[in-house]
């Protein structure tokens, strides 16, 4: 999918605007739903007492696809499964300006949400324990150029499942009607931890995300422009349902100096994003 200004323009033009896609074995997995999420649109449906949504926000067209995806060749006498596992698979693209970091935030929080919904809406559909809560039992894999740092509000929101709605990334804008119908106490361990102030609300979720690339496995950038080097893309994975095999590893970092390379893109490199791949299986239901 196109970002959404692609629907204004000639179709000449809108061979140049970029997006999102999720590419697929048919062999191993039959597509159940997809779906298009569009931040603009979102933005104006919850811009009620949150006028930034409109003037910062809504002007911003990225987006986010999701795809249902049935694993093929599991029979309904798996040992694990009552019937074919599900996986949600998702990808988004978030603003890039590093002066919109409220902006950022609130495409991830408006793009959770619409997962936690897609997870549970499958969770109604398929055979499920009823023990457990469907995000407990349908593995997500969320990939993206979500444009944040790893201490960013954006990362912390996915990793925590949750995040304070007086976060500084916040800007201090005028989301409050948004934030308020999202938000819930702080717990007091929570408020400890984060060192905030009794009474602070926060935004949460319960889709339990860990970083594919972490601890050993972090890379130093997987961004390298003239002028920045960073860690800004990511692919997650629930915590429990899947796990980790290997990933691919940096390049040799010499190369870049062997080479007198000071940013990408590069003959060697067609993108400014070095690629990232998770070799990752299912891991055997808790229920």
């Amino acid at each position: 999918n196109s970002k959404s200004r692609a629907r204004t323009m000639m179709e000449n033009e809108r061979k140049s605007v970029d997006g999102c896609a999720i590419f697929f074995r048919t062999s191993r997995f039959r597509l159940i739903r997809d779906y298009l999420v569009e931040f603009n649109q979102l933005a104006a449906m919850h811009s009620e007492g949150a006028d930034d949504m409109l003037n910062r926000v809504m002007t911003k067209d990225n987006i986010g696809i999701v795809a249902a995806l049935e694993l093929k060749g599991m029979t309904t006498g798996n040992r694990y499964y009552s019937a074919p596992p599900t996986i949600v698979v998702a990808n988004a693209h978030v603003h890039w300006d590093p002066e919109y970091c409220d902006v950022k935030l609130i495409q991830t929080i408006m793009m959770i949400n619409e997962l936690e919904t897609v997870v549970e809406s499958i969770g109604q559909e398929r055979k499920l324990s009823p023990a457990l809560a469907p995000a407990q039992q349908i593995p997500l894999i969320l990939c993206g150029d979500l444009n944040s740092l790893p201490e960013s509000g954006v990362v912390e929101y996915l990793t925590k499942g949750r995040v304070s709605t007086e976060h500084a990334d916040f800007l201090s804008n005028a989301y409050e009607g948004f934030l308020s119908r999202h938000s819930g106490p702080m717990t007091s361990p929570d408020r400890i931890r984060g060192g905030v102030a009794p009474g602070t609300s926060s935004i949460s979720h319960n889709l339990r995300l860990a970083r594919s690339y972490d601890g050993p496995r972090t890379l130093p950038f997987t961004n390298k422009t003239y002028d920045f080097t960073g860690v800004i893309d990511y692919i997650m994975h629930t915590r429990g349902l899947v796990e980790v095999q290997k990933v691919l590893g940096m390049f040799p970092l010499e190369w870049l100096d062997d080479n007198k390379v000071i940013g990408f893109p590069h003959p060697h490199f067609a993108s400014d994003h070095i690629p990232l791949v998770v070799h990752c299986q299912l891991a055997a239901p808790n229920v």
